[in-house]
């Protein structure tokens, strides 16, 4: 297993953005009424080297951690997310996210391509809770999002289509001692998207194509399904957290490409974060 520090390519930081997004989705529900929280941690993860590889990375990897939320605004797993409109049982809200590039010649299947630029998304999220949330026992609720989706390495920014999908997520307490609560987070995900998104990350242009990697164009389609499960458990100034993903392209409309290399991946990882700051005691 690798142990990276500061300075590492952008394969390596891409990976950092995936592990922390994970982590962020359970500490953000340990403190629900929290305003801010920061720190730092470190975590130790097995991915693949890009959605659809079949090179599986082991990584120790630094972190930094961020919560926020206010009426607003909230900064955690999704990104950046603005909240429109919410009832007792509906929420509407604005969200962004994005991810770090990825350099095609640390994998051998994207030799000679392009590398991938960074992504930025940006769209709604409907949310509704079909059991009403509570702070004590969790919430289970379904999601419709869509999205458009941008490319850039802040020399360009390029339209790379959309992305839309729903599912379902829980949150659930599944055991207490000692005032330490442990939770139980799940999502499972259904995706599509349009031509133009498969492609970015999919196509091979007849420019790149070799005689192990022909020339292939997506048509707009089902995309993934992927199901995340994760648990985190908060002590004084400390939190644990251990997570899995899985991801099934079975049935993509890019299963063809040469790029899309195994019909599955698995993510796992845990992690510990020191937490440094808070406006909560």
């Amino acid at each position: 297993m690798d142990i990276l520090s500061t300075g590492e390519n952008a394969v390596i930081m891409r990976k950092i953005a995936i592990v922390l997004m994970g982590l962020i989705s359970f500490s953000a529900s340990v403190r629900a009424e929290t305003v801010f929280e920061y720190g730092a941690g470190v975590v130790a993860v097995s991915l693949p080297a890009y959605p659809g590889s079949k090179d599986q990375d082991s990584y120790v990897l630094p972190l930094p951690y961020f919560y926020y939320k206010d009426d607003h605004i909230k900064v955690d797993r999704e990104g950046l997310v603005g909240n429109l409109f919410q009832s007792n049982r509906w929420k509407l809200e604005a969200s962004f996210s994005g991810a770090i590039p990825v350099n095609s010649d640390k994998s051998s299947v994207r030799t000679g391509m392009p590398d991938l630029g960074w992504t930025l998304e940006a769209g709604p999220r409907l949310l509704f809770y079909i059991t009403e949330p509570e702070k004590r026992k969790g919430y289970l609720r379904a999601q419709l999002f869509g999205r458009k989706a941008f490319a850039t390495d802040f020399s360009y920014l390029d339209q790379i289509g959309y992305r839309a999908g729903f599912g379902l997520e829980s949150e659930q307490v599944i055991s207490t001692w000692n005032d330490k609560t442990l939770f139980w987070s799940n999502r499972l995900t259904f995706n599509w998207a349009n031509a133009e998104y498969l492609n970015y990350f999919y196509g091979v242009s007849d420019q790149y194509a070799t005689s192990d990697r022909p020339a292939y164009r997506s048509h707009a389609g089902y995309a993934v399904t992927e199901f995340s499960s994760g648990i985190a458990v908060k002590f004084d100034h400390m939190m644990l957290a251990a997570f899995a993903r899985y991801d099934n392209f079975s049935g993509s409309s890019a299963t063809d490409s040469p790029l899309l290399q195994t019909n599955s991946n698995f993510t796992v990882g845990l992690g510990l974060i020191w937490i440094i700051g808070s406006n909560k005691s």
